[in-house]
């Protein structure tokens, strides 16, 4: 069992150095994937002094024991502001962002004596820890206050994510609906994992048993998290990138009160140029960009809309293409389904298949089976 862990850890390792480089190369989204590829970088150090520790013995090599314990003080902060940078809370770091990397130097400096001391302490620690169950209450204390720091970068990432999901309601670019998937999936899976991470040391410093290989396993499984973020970010690189950059116009302060008929108009128009000119074909259509098109304000669209339909800017477009949608499935027998979803302004499968079945409850092929004159008289 050993030999596999081993042989896992030490392909991914070597897996994460590749994948690190090729991402801090990448055109797309390049501030947040500098970031990436180096906490992909860190993860796989950490890897491979763990292959180290697992493979070789730590009697000979007592400076390799402890050697992974600051490392996720690195990656999980990089990870935060990584979903940051992606999220859009900020364009761009700054010298003040370093201070999410000061539990780390506490960590490391805390750590210097035990590193510069004599071999004998190290392998006492080792030993203490991993194979008698009776570290020292210190020793258990970092542990905790490590698990305490990750849970807590964890719990910021969610936090992010969801304020990402609101800042990013009035666009309507299914490609931002996909980064709000990847985000909630890294989010969450981050939080369990530090979280798992915590129980475990707290189960450790209570005398609870459980099998060592729970600890590679949580490792392992953020290490895949990672990688999996990494490839997704260079075989969909689309979702990274920005839309086009709409110059600010110079909006006038909203209007204390405006009269329910000018209201009226105005949703007219824009029925008008949703419906006639089809403008949710387009599927980088944004509330700045519809506003500047049909001349009123983007404050304006968008009150209109949701007071007049219920519905965001986002969602109503959409429920434009949906409808153009459920008609051209019942024109054919046999549709291509996806280029009809793509013509009407989706551009990623997953996203018209959901918004689909939230809208008729049932998949674009059950609709059409449930439809379709010749379906039907059957």
């Amino acid at each position: 069992m050993n030999n596999i862990l081993s042989l896992i850890i030490l392909l991914g390792a070597v897996q994460g150095g590749i994948l690190s480089v090729v991402i801090y190369r990448s055109k797309f989204n390049q501030p947040a994937n500098k970031v990436l590829s180096v906490a992909i970088f860190v993860v796989s150090i950490a890897l491979l002094l763990t292959y180290f520790l697992l493979v070789l013995d730590y009697r000979q090599y007592p400076f390799l024991i402890k050697s992974t314990l600051p490392l996720p003080l690195i990656f999980v902060p990089l990870l935060y502001l990584y979903t940051r940078l992606c999220t859009k809370e900020n364009k761009k770091l700054t010298l003040s962002d370093l201070k999410y990397f000061i539990p780390f130097l506490v960590v490391l400096i805390y750590n210097i004596p035990f590193y510069f001391g004599s071999p004998a302490r190290k392998i006492a620690y080792y030993e203490n820890e991993n194979l008698y169950n009776a570290s020292l209450f210190s020793d258990q204390l970092e542990i905790i206050l490590v698990g305490i720091i990750l849970f807590a970068f964890s719990v910021l990432i969610v936090s992010l994510v969801f304020r990402m999901r609101k800042n990013f309601e009035n666009e309507v670019s299914n490609y931002r609906e996909e980064l709000i998937k990847l985000m909630f999936f890294l989010a969450w899976a981050t939080f369990v994992f530090t979280l798992t991470g915590l129980i475990l040391s707290l189960l450790r410093v209570a005398g609870i048993t459980y099998p060592y290989l729970l600890d590679f396993l949580t490792a392992i499984g953020s290490t895949f998290l990672v990688y999996f973020i990494g490839y997704y970010t260079l075989l969909h690189p689309q979702i990274f990138h920005p839309l086009k950059e709409e110059p600010e116009a110079k909006v006038p302060k909203p209007l204390q009160t405006v009269n329910e008929s000018v209201y009226d108009d105005y949703l007219s128009k824009i029925t008008v140029r949703m419906e006639q000119d089809k403008m949710y074909r387009d599927p980088e259509l944004t509330l700045q960009s519809f506003s500047e098109k049909i001349n009123i304000p983007s404050y304006l669209v968008s009150k209109i809309i949701n007071s007049k339909t219920g519905l965001n800017f986002y969602n109503f477009v959409n429920k434009y293409r949906i409808e153009e949608i459920k008609k051209e499935l019942l024109k054919s027998p046999s549709p291509q389904i996806i280029r009809i979803a793509f013509d009407a302004g989706f551009n990623t499968k997953s996203s018209f298949y959901n918004y689909f079945k939230k809208d008729t409850g049932v998949s674009p092929k059950d609709y059409i089976s449930q439809n379709h004159p010749e379906k039907k008289s059957i």
